[in-house]
């Protein structure tokens, strides 16, 4: 009877031993399977961000990041959930608003922590066709004509700053040097230097 007792034991514990063991291993399975679904992610991801980035080009993106840090009220750099629905809210898509934040988040945030970055909401935004879109169309319209007005008006206030031009050979001078070399009066020196003209051949 004790063999007997003693031999049961063991093959309990030999059973136990077993299921812990293919336990542990369906488990590292899981994980690994897991890894690689994330790491295939990643990669899609940089792929897509590396062509939202250059289809858009620089000034859509500059946009779009003025866009996402309109809607980021905390300055955190992420926009969380309430953050998302303000902003469909504020571009008057009010239908079912929290479920397309909720499935916008778990579709394009990377790291799983139920908020969007700048470069989620770039490729969201790719993703989406948002220039497509009158609503995101005609704002980013309005913003390019006063791009080319800022920039104009920055030319012209450049211009008033320079009480006189600087002397062409101080300017050829300046030219020789890297910028980040040159003190605050040489770069102001640089800044009012006369444009060359181009003539003609």
């Amino acid at each position: 009877v004790a063999d007997e007792a003693e031999a049961k034991r063991i093959a309990d514990e030999a059973r136990v031993a077993a299921d812990e063991e293919a336990k542990r291993v369906a488990d590292e399975e899981a994980r690994q399977q897991k890894l690689a679904v994330e790491e295939e992610k990643k990669i899609k991801f940089q792929e897509n961000l590396a062509k939202a980035t250059k289809e858009f080009g620089p000034q859509k993106v500059k946009f779009l990041n003025e866009t996402f840090n309109s809607y980021d009220k905390n300055d955190d750099g992420e926009l969380n959930e309430l953050e998302i629905v303000a902003a469909f809210y504020a571009s008057k898509t009010k239908q079912a608003a929290r479920r397309k934040t909720i499935d916008l988040i778990k579709e394009h945030s990377m790291d799983d922590n139920d908020t969007l970055g700048f470069d989620e909401f770039l490729v969201w935004s790719w993703e989406s066709k948002v220039f497509d879109d009158p609503a995101w169309k005609r704002p980013f319209d309005e913003w390019m004509k006063t791009q080319s007005l800022g920039k104009e008006t920055e030319e012209k206030v450049a211009e008033k700053k320079c009480k006189r031009k600087t002397p062409k050979m101080t300017c050829n001078y300046l030219k020789k040097i890297p910028t980040d070399e040159l003190d605050k009066k040489s770069k102001k020196q640089l800044k009012c230097c006369p444009t060359e003209e181009k003539t003609a051949v």
